[in-house]
């Protein structure tokens, strides 16, 4: 069993069998506010889904669902370089964050999931590489991503094959929208892997 040292581990039963030889990172957002709410979710058997870790927007608190060796359900149905079922051969790290904000009657953006009000100051307005309108999402902090960098950091440590990062919007395009255009991935490799 595989758990990073400084994660809180908190266990979900929503999860496969052995993972051998991960090649592939897999982010995601929460499309919730919470580091604990996202986490109880995860961890019921009725969500049916699981990540092996969640990352909180402070960059603090990290929580381990599932041992890295152990596939977990967070791509779903997904291709990457010509290989179905992304699960089997990758690592789920989600990021607390809301995605997408829409404006509501009272001129404040808000979260669509749960109406939870978004700061201006916590948003960039941008277009999804995949396409669909102009949207307004909520921004990933410094904090966060530096945190994001250092535990796929040491992941790869782990697991020497694992070669990139990706998006889930990247294994599932069309599908799903996480990470969103207010991650930037090339960045996120090349702090990873030390390449531009």
């Amino acid at each position: 069993m595989k758990y990073l040292p400084y994660a809180k581990i908190c266990k979900s039963p929503n999860h496969g069998g052995v993972l051998k030889d991960p090649t592939v990172i897999v982010v995601h957002y929460t499309a919730g506010g919470s580091l604990d709410g996202a986490t109880k979710w995860l961890c019921s058997k009725a969500a049916k889904a699981s990540a092996h870790l969640i990352i909180d927007r402070d960059g603090k608190h990290i929580n381990q669902l599932l041992p890295l060796d152990v596939v977990g359900w967070h791509a779903g149905n997904s291709t990457w370089r010509g290989r179905d079922g992304v699960n089997s051969f990758s690592i789920g790290i989600e990021l607390v964050n809301y995605g997408p904000a829409v404006m509501g009657e009272d001129g404040r953006f808000r979260s669509p999931t749960n109406g939870a009000v978004i700061g201006r100051g916590d948003l960039v307005e941008a277009h999804h590489k995949n396409g669909g309108a102009w949207k307004t999402w909520q921004i990933y902090p410094a904090t966060q991503l530096k945190a994001l960098e250092g535990v796929c950091r040491d992941i790869v440590k782990i697991y020497p094959s694992i070669t990139e990062c990706v998006g889930h919007d990247d294994v599932s395009p069309g599908r799903k929208w996480d990470p969103g255009p207010a991650m930037d991935m090339s960045h996120l490799n090349s702090a990873v892997f030390g390449r531009a």
